[in-house]
C-alpha cells in the first residue's frame, strides 16, 4: 500500500500552484514488468484478431418502376432469379407505401436474409437494386447508375416515354443500357 506524503515545493516550482491535497505515492510495477504484460496482452489480442474480409458484391437484379409500382425496366444479373417483375415491383411498392405511412419515410434499404435492397426515387421513378454483399459499394454504384441514366438523353427520354405510356422497356429499346449496367455493376473497380 502506498504512503501519503505532503507535497513539497522547490525553488524552481515557485509560482506554480500545487495540489491542495496530499499526493499518494505507491510503488508501481517496474516498467519492464509492465511491458511484459502489455506484450503478452498484445500477442493474445493479435492472435485472436481475424483479418477483415469484405464479401464481394453480387448483383441480382436492377428494377426501374413508377412510384406506383408499375415495372418499366428490369435487368437480371443472377441466373437463379426467377421472380416476375410485376410481383417484385408490387411488393416493393406496397412495402414503400407502408413505410411512408408508418415512418413518414419511404423505403431506401432493406435486408432480406443474404439479400440487400437499395431503393432510390428519381423524379417519377424508383430505382431498385437487389444484391448480395456490401452496402457501401452497392450504394455508390446505384448513385452512379442513376446519374448516368439521367445524363444520357436517349435513355432518359425512353424511360419517360415508357412512364407516360405505361409500357415496359425492353433491352432492345435502350441499346446503351446493357453496356452501362455491365460497366457499373460488373466491372471490378480498383
Amino acid at each position: 500500500m502506498g504512503t501519503i506524503t505532503k507535497p513539497t515545493i522547490s525553488i524552481s516550482t515557485i509560482g506554480i500552484s500545487a495540489p491542495s491535497c496530499p499526493i499518494e505515492s505507491s510503488q508501481s510495477p517496474k516498467l519492464d514488468e509492465t511491458l511484459e504484460v502489455n506484450e503478452e496482452e498484445r500477442r493474445s489480442v493479435i492472435s485472436l484478431k481475424k483479418p477483415l474480409q469484405l464479401s464481394d458484391e453480387k448483383p441480382v437484379v436492377i428494377l426501374i418502376t413508377t412510384k406506383g409500382g408499375v415495372p418499366l425496366y428490369s435487368y437480371v444479373f443472377a441466373d437463379d432469379w426467377k421472380l416476375e417483375d410485376e410481383l417484385f415491383s408490387g411488393f416493393l411498392s406496397s412495402f414503400d407505401s407502408i413505410s411512408n405511412e408508418i415512418f413518414s419515410e419511404g423505403l431506401d434499404r432493406a435486408k432480406f436474409g443474404q439479400y440487400t435492397l437499395l431503393m432510390k426515387s428519381v423524379e417519377n421513378f424508383s430505382v431498385c437494386y437487389l444484391f448480395k454483399g456490401q452496402v457501401f459499394s452497392a450504394s455508390e454504384k446505384l448513385t452512379r447508375y442513376i446519374n448516368r441514366i439521367q445524363d444520357s438523353t436517349s435513355i432518359w427520354k425512353t424511360l419517360n416515354k415508357s412512364f407516360t405510356t405505361s409500357q415496359v422497356v425492353e433491352l432492345t429499346d435502350i441499346p446503351l443500357m446493357e453496356p452501362l449496367l455491365n460497366d457499373i455493376f460488373l466491372t471490378v473497380n480498383p
